[in-house]
């Protein structure tokens, strides 16, 4: 995507630079999305190209150092050390999001409080006070929790129910805990567990990073390329870097999973390969030779040719991502079979009867019905709740929800593009749910367009007036009906998660005070002065710092933005009963 935005960026720059108004103008352009050039003149739209998010600036539009200071705050950007001194490159790969921190640049005091900032990161308590934490957990990704709104009981409750980790105290001891605590979501590395020497190894593998070859022996980046990300190398492609021994350790560091040899025993270690993410096999279910098959068809691993014949490769090549199907083990009525067990759900076509496979094909990701619970009728409810789409055939008719279908989340089709007959052959295979035309009739099959990925609407169980409240309550946006009127509704309507509104829906002032919310960085003019304005615009996308806990010196070298605890609050107002202000401008000081 990021090659993408940066071919269109500098196919249209102009070396053009913004005025106060044009960067009134800048801020009406949402995240994920450039305005139409019908709205902006050559060089607004230039202007704007070079602020679009995930872009690279084309150094012939900057100065040397200009560019320098703007590749500092490039999001997922890798800084040349040329256009960098050393002390800059340090302090740079301090910060970046997602980036490995290597040890020798950093003192031992200056780790510390990086590791603290980590994203996704379990803050050890040892390392903050008890205040310092509270206000940290408060902070946490994808969840900002009011202390206004919870007790100190409630709020110790609710942090234990963090972003894909659910932890019952009342489960776990406290050395369980502890142990939870390591293994939650994208790998918690305790420093007791590891020796320095180890840690510096891990770290240097840590998740979406890329490592400087400068900073790595050739030795160390041989071992860096094996372990990276979603790519796994082909022993025929780099022969010399991997033994048939060292490729079986590789496979069995899964995606989400790496095992310790170390720490389970050959027999556990086996036992645990059977329980890969996402896919938990019985032991009691698969022979020696079924588990050896299973364990080359894994989540997201490349299998080396090495280990397939020519037919099996071509056999494998077949298996699309989430979706690994063996012709060995299957014959062509059970693969028919086979191919209807939905996304990150195997069903072995040998262990159910016709009846049963129906029952589980019930049970879709992240909702599993129970047909004991529901009745025939309540069933095909639930069936059209599917995981986060919003699609209501009452609100829209039978066009508009023809239109709507076609919007679907990550596969906009154009209608000018496809024939009636290729679009409805298109809406066929949404995003992770292909469906077999002869499976299903016509009103099945609309039936089942209904069930997109990320809904979860039952006409059949809410009035009119409940589907209205329902809507509100939209991914990653709750709205109080009490905090809200109705036409405040309908301007939040417009601000939905991922929407393009279209201009023809909002009035000119409307649109400029909307494109001002740009996703994930709410400013609302009228609730902060000039000074507190500044302050919010300091904080980074995935990156809030307390200026608590900096100098001002340690501030300018962190190169990212802090915030004022009432800022925060203020926000948190903010994002629960906004009234959209007429002021279409930032104050002149930003730019200063």
């Amino acid at each position: 995507m990021v090659t993408l935005v940066l071919h269109y960026n500098c196919a249209r720059c102009s070396p053009t630079l913004l005025s106060h108004a044009q960067l009134a103008d800048k801020l009406k352009h949402d995240y994920f999305s450039l305005i139409s050039p019908t709205l902006l003149s050559d060089a607004q739209l230039a202007d704007k190209l070079k602020h679009a998010y995930f872009s690279l600036i084309s150094p012939t539009l900057l100065s040397d150092a200009q560019l320098a200071d703007k590749l500092k705050h490039a999001y997922f950007s890798l800084i040349s050390p040329t256009l960098l001194s050393d002390a800059q490159l340090a302090s740079k790969l301090k910060h970046d999001y997602f980036s490995l921190i290597s040890p020798t640049l950093l003192s031992d005091a200056q780790l510390t409080s990086k590791l603290k900032h980590d994203y996704f990161s379990l803050i050890s308590p040892t390392l903050l006070s008890d205040a310092q934490l509270a206000d940290k957990l408060k902070h946490d990704y994808f969840y900002l929790i009011s202390p206004t709104l919870l007790s100190d009981a409630q709020l110790a409750d609710k942090l234990k129910h963090d972003y894909f980790s659910l932890i019952s105290p009342t489960l776990l001891s406290d050395a369980q805990l502890a142990s939870k605590l390591k293994h939650d979501y994208f790998s918690l590395i305790s420093p007791t567990l590891l020796s320095d020497a180890q840690l510096t190894s891990k770290l240097k593998h840590d998740y979406f990073s890329l490592i400087s070859p400068t900073l790595l022996s050739d030795a160390q980046l041989a071992d860096k390329l094996k372990h990276d990300y979603f790519y796994l190398i082909s022993p025929t492609l780099f022969p010399t870097l991997l033994s048939d021994a060292q490729l079986a350790d590789k496979l069995k560091h899964d995606y989400f999973s790496l095992i310790s040899p170390t720490l389970l025993s050959d027999a556990q270690l086996a036992n645990k390969l059977k329980h890969d993410y996402f896919s938990l096999i019985s032991p009691t279910l698969l022979s020696d030779a079924q588990l050896a098959d299973k364990l080359k068809h894994d989540y997201f691993p490349l299998i080396s040719p090495t280990l397939l014949s020519d037919a099996q490769l071509a056999d494998k090549l077949k298996h699309d991502y989430f979706y690994l199907i063996s012709p060995t083990l299957l014959s062509d009525a059970q693969l028919a079979d086979k191919l209807k067990h939905d996304y990150f759900s195997l069903i072995s076509p040998t262990l159910l009867s016709d009846a049963q496979l129906a029952d589980k094909l019930k049970h879709d990701y992240f909702p599993l019905i129970s047909p004991t619970l529901l009745s025939d009728a309540q069933l095909t409810s639930k069936l059209k709740h599917d995981y986060f789409s919003l699609i209501s055939p009452t609100l829209l008719s039978d066009a508009q929800l023809a239109d709507k279908l076609k919007h679907d989340y990550f596969s906009l089709i154009s209608p000018t593009l496809l024939s009636d007959a290729q679009l409805a052959d298109k809406l066929k295979h949404d995003y992770f749910s292909l469906i077999s035309p002869t499976l299903l009739s016509d009103a099945q099959l609309a039936d089942k367009l209904k069930h997109d990925y990320f809904s979860l609407i039952s006409p059949t169980l809410l009035s009119d007036a409940q589907l209205a409240d329902k809507l509100k309550h939209d991914y990653f946006s709750l709205i109080s009906p009490t905090l809200l009127s109705d036409a405040q509704l309908a301007d939040k309507l417009k601000h939905d998660y991922f929407s393009l509104i279209s201009p023809t829906l909002l009035s000119d002032a409307q649109l400029a005070s909307k494109l001002k919310h740009d996703y994930f960085s709410l400013i609302s003019p009228t609730l902060l002065s000039d000074a507190q304005l500044a302050d919010k615009l300091k904080h980074d996308y995935f990156s809030l710092i307390s200026p608590t806990l900096l100098s001002d010196a340690q501030l300018a070298d962190k190169f990212v933005f802090a915030i004022e605890y009432h800022s925060f609050i203020l926000c948190g107002y903010f994002l629960l009963g906004w009234e959209r202000s007429s002021v279409n401008k930032f104050p002149s000081q930003w730019l200063e």
